[in-house]
């Protein structure tokens, strides 16, 4: 396995307490979008099934959060 240093991706985290804080629907929906949109690209690259598949139902909540809150429910 070939061993790449990456710069590691800004933490949303500060980005999406302040949108909760706020009320602000479309910075969290799009917040949790950008989420789902991350951790469908790890499960692409996870070394086992388990993990593969553990990713893909994160990504599904993800995205299911991010449609609720997009839609304004």
């Amino acid at each position: 396995m070939t061993s790449t240093t990456q710069t590691p991706t800004p933490s949303r985290l500060p980005d999406l307490a302040e949108a909760l804080w706020d009320g602000d629907r479309p910075a969290i929906a799009k917040i949790f979008g950008e989420l789902a949109d991350e951790t469908l690209a790890l499960a692409s690259l996870a070394p086992t099934r388990d993990l593969a598949g553990d990713l893909g139902r994160l990504h599904e909540d993800f995205h299911a959060i991010a449609l609720e809150w997009g839609a304004g429910r």
